[in-house]
């Protein structure tokens, strides 16, 4: 039997018969008569109340069509203010900055940052907060603006309004100019205006800039000792004591050289030039008049002068 086949037999057996139609109406017909009747002796209604019932309707419908949207145009509306809220942000959001600077020149480092330096140097962070890593030479800064903090390796300054800023790094340290009011620190000591070197080579250099700019041997000297204090070791050390030698000597103090060349010599580290530091000792022993202890040093000498040689045979006579 096929499908279509069993609709019709299905259609067949449940089929109401003519009589059993007309019994369910006559039911019908005693039940909703008497309903029937008393509605049709009602009047009927006017226009005007015809109307009446059809705006109620109307203003239900309509109060339910506006109020079903609501959730959804809720949840439309903050996906929207999310949105918009990030599209701001990313769009008002300070660039990035970087830069390398080096050689003499004049530039825009962002806005609201004029450079003008002869050194080298780098700058990072965004348009709004700029890092600059002054490694040497001379950096003049006009600020209108964004904050700006240069660091060196001896201090920083930081500049959060309108003012002018110039650093200069050199062996001497780092020396600031800046404007009433903007902050700048060392990491260690100063000296008025300018940051000292923090390092044992740093304190080597700043010696021997003051030595060539004929400052004072006794600010010399100390600047050397100062080194000694920090923490460097192996040809930094020997470099440092050797570089007391010269100011000890100008200011008279032969004794204390003579330690410093001894102590240089003990410091010693494998490939290191010794002949000066033996010859300066021979010669001060020589002065004191201690002839055999200046035998040693004589000896170590690689091309001793005729004086030299005249001096080793003398003093190693009398041993």
């Amino acid at each position: 039997m096929t499908y279509d086949d069993t609709l019709t037999e299905l259609r067949q057996r449940t089929t109401p018969s003519p009589h059993a139609v007309a019994r369910v109406r006559g039911r019908l017909q005693a039940h909703l008569s008497p309903a029937t009747e008393e509605l049709s002796a009602l009047p009927s209604p006017t226009d005007v109340m015809i109307q009446r019932v059809r705006s109620r309707l109307r203003t239900v419908l309509q109060a339910r069509t506006r109020r079903r949207p609501w959730p959804l145009l809720a949840a439309l509306g903050l996906l929207g203010s999310v949105a918009l809220a990030a599209w701001m942000t990313l769009d008002t959001a300070p660039a990035a900055v970087r830069h390398t600077l080096s050689g003499a020149a004049t530039t825009r480092l962002a806005p609201g940052v004029e450079a003008q330096f002869d050194g080298t140097g780098t700058v990072t962070g965004t348009e709004a907060t700029l890092q600059i890593r002054w490694e040497v030479g001379r950096l003049e800064l006009s600020v209108d603006g964004p904050e700006v903090t240069v660091i060196t390796s001896e201090g920083r300054a930081h500049v959060g309004k309108a003012a002018h800023l110039g650093v200069e790094r050199s062996a001497l340290g780092t020396a600031w100019s800046a404007a009433d009011g903007i902050p700048w620190a060392c990491d260690a000591a100063r000296q008025g205006d300018v940051c000292l070197p923090t390092t044992a080579s740093g304190l080597l250099g700043r010696g021997r800039a003051l030595q060539t700019g004929g400052a004072d041997p006794q600010e010399v000297l100390e600047t050397f000792v100062a080194g000694l204090d920090t923490e460097g070791v192996g040809a930094i050390r020997v470099e440092l004591f050797a570089a007391q030698i010269q100011p000890l000597l100008t200011l008279g103090r032969d004794d204390e050289a003579l330690v410093a060349v001894r102590a240089a010599l003990e410091e010693g580290v494998e490939g290191m030039r010794t002949e000066p530091l033996h010859r300066t000792a021979a010669r001060l022993l020589l002065l004191q008049g201690d002839c055999e202890a200046a035998v040693p040093h004589l000896r170590a000498l690689a091309t001793p002068t005729p004086a030299e040689l005249e001096h080793l045979q003398t003093c190693s006579s009398k041993r």
